[in-house]
């Protein structure tokens, strides 16, 4: 039987429209504008700062949509960008150095919609805002601290300064990669530029402080043997060796250190947090194969000896030298000293830590990897929603003028078939955004939005050749029946392969390309496999129940 679907055919095309258009739909719903309140440096929140940013804004008379704590997190929703930036001053001032105080924007998706995991499109830097940061590799820093590792043996001759960059510079990348995965930053852009430096780009975060907070930190942690031959108390009067150095604990004690580190951060694994048998924070660590032969070999050979935990990091102190330059200070402290009773293997543990809050700080540092060499941020700019808000509407307005200029056309051209492309036309679009909202790690940028433009026109195009075809077949006397199955059986094996050459281009784009070109290419992609779907088994569906099995003299094409 000609121009006839199975029930079974019908049912399916009502699912997936039904689902495309169920995961669209958070995208309807706007953002609330928020500040998001934290504690520093792996601190948390509570009901008692809760209740005095409730007073905060109470004082400076300052109308929030709501307040609330949740998971050590509290955020605030505002009416309009003025009142947020108000609020922002206002808890800064207020709070301290204590709290990361950062600009937000809250979804405001439906409970029902988010028990689904149905959640609106993630926007680009260029839709949504965000931040923007220039870092700079500090080599120096780099070539002192292998000198330093390598103080009994001199750094071997083709160790040249050009490997050294480079190899910094890519460890670096990848390290801060994991780092933006860790922060939970959709889509972010990180990349080298130029000789020594680093873009990173952050979607959705409008306040640099808790970003630098992360993606700036150096922690990492060394193993040292403790000098036990000297006293500590005796420091003041310069008696320390050339092979130790003194270094404090947190408590502000003194312990004398040999400088050679047994092992540093950079051969960690893995590192999570728990609690201990005496209810303390602790940090359980993994080493590489290699890390763990390491101490493995050296706590064999010093069983008895002290071995003490080193916490490092640099810190940007606001500063700048006579280049301009952000100036980065070292700070260390001894977290941990330890008995060495037995062979250690390649996990451990690391105790004396001040709360639980630090040590998920810490494991998620050492995690995600210590940087290798110290960064400094040379450039740092806020792309506000404001913006974002601009370039989404003149997409829109692009989309929705292409749109009407397409179905303008269709209807004009071929009526009754004109108005069945024009709702698969819908239905595609429909299906693209969902799609979209639904894929993990898919964005939308501007190029993104060209990209749902030149599917749009795609489908377009495929539901010409058909409609082209059909009228082609009638003119050739076929009857209407006929000609309908023929137009678009003749019409499917072009439609397959235009699209097909289309597609490799665009794997092809999205293999080699970074930032926009792959935003460009994932929207395309998805795009030309929806209008495949819709102009060519959409249609179909529409035109079978309307024709199909009918005895049809004349068609409205």
């Amino acid at each position: 039987m000609l121009n006839h679907y199975p029930l079974w055919k019908y049912v399916m095309l009502v699912i997936v429209i039904f689902f495309g258009l169920l995961y669209a739909l958070p995208n309807l719903y706007s953002e609330d504008l928020a500040v998001q309140i934290t504690g520093a440096r792996g601190g948390s929140a509570s009901d008692q700062t809760l209740d005095q940013i409730h007073n905060i804004l109470k004082q400076e008379n300052i109308q929030s949509k709501s307040l609330i704590l949740e998971n050590g997190t509290i955020l605030a929703r505002f009416a309009n960008i003025d009142v947020q930036l108000r609020a922002r001053e206002a808890i800064m001032n207020k709070l301290g150095k204590e709290y990361v105080v950062a600009l937000n924007l809250a979804p405001t998706t439906p409970h029902w919609l988010r028990m689904l995991s149905a959640e609106p499109m993630k926007l680009g830097l260029d839709l949504r805002g965000g931040v923007h940061f220039l870092m700079e590799v500090d080599i120096d820093t780099m070539l002192d601290k292998l000198q330093k590792q390598n103080s009994d043996s001199p750094l071997h001759h083709d160790l040249h300064l050009s490997e050294v960059r480079e190899y910094a510079i890519e460890q670096n990348i990848n390290i801060l990669r994991n780092r933006v995965n860790q922060l939970g930053v959709a889509e972010p852009l990180v990349q080298r530029q130029g000789y020594d430096r680093i873009v990173v780009e952050l979607p959705g975060i409008q306040d640099t402080a808790r970003a630098k907070e992360i993606l700036g930190a150096t922690a990492t942690l060394e193993f040292l043997l403790v000098n036990t031959g000297i006293d500590p108390t005796s420091v003041s009067n310069g008696n320390v060796p050339n092979d130790s150095e003194v270094k404090k604990t947190q408590e502000g004690q003194q312990v004398v250190l040999y400088k050679h580190v047994i092992l540093s951060g950079d051969h960690i694994t893995d590192s999570t947090y728990s609690i201990d048998d005496y209810n303390q924070p602790q940090v359980n660590i993994m080493l590489d194969s290699k890390g763990g032969k390491i101490m493995s070999n050296f706590t064999e050979h010093n069983i008895g000896k002290l071995i003490a935990t080193l916490f490092v990091e640099y810190r940007d102190i606001g500063k700048k030298d006579t280049n301009g330059r952000t100036v980065l200070v070292k700070h260390e402290k001894v977290i941990n000293i330890a008995n060495i009773q037995s062979r250690f293997s390649n996990s451990f543990r690391i105790t004396g830590i001040n709360n639980l809050n630090e040590a998920r700080q810490l494991s998620m540092l050492l995690r995600a990897g210590a940087l290798i060499a110290p960064i400094r941020i040379v450039e740092e700019r806020i792309i506000g929603p404001t913006m974002g808000t601009q370039n989404i509407k003149q997409g829109l307005e692009a989309c929705l003028w292409g749109l009407i200029a397409s179905i303008l056309f269709m209807v004009v051209r071929y009526k009754k078939f004109g108005l069945i492309a024009t709702s698969a036309l819908l239905c595609n679009l429909i299906l693209i955004i969902g799609i979209m909202s639904l894929i993990p790690g898919a964005t939308l940028t501007m190029p993104g939005i060209a990209g749902i433009l030149l599917t749009l026109a795609v489908a377009v195009d495929a539901n010409v050749l058909i409609n082209e075809r059909i009228k082609e077949e009638i003119r050739n006397g076929r009857s209407v029946q006929k000609a309908i199955h023929e137009g678009y059986k003749g019409a499917f094996c072009s439609i397959v392969d235009a699209n097909v050459t289309t597609l490799i281009k665009v794997i092809i784009l999205y293999t080699v390309g970074t930032g926009s070109i792959k935003g460009f290419a994932i929207t395309t992609l998805i795009g030309i496999a929806t209008s495949m779907c819709t102009a060519i088994v959409g249609t179909r569906a529409i035109v079978n129940l309307l024709y199909g099995s009918k005895c049809i003299q004349k068609l409205s094409i």
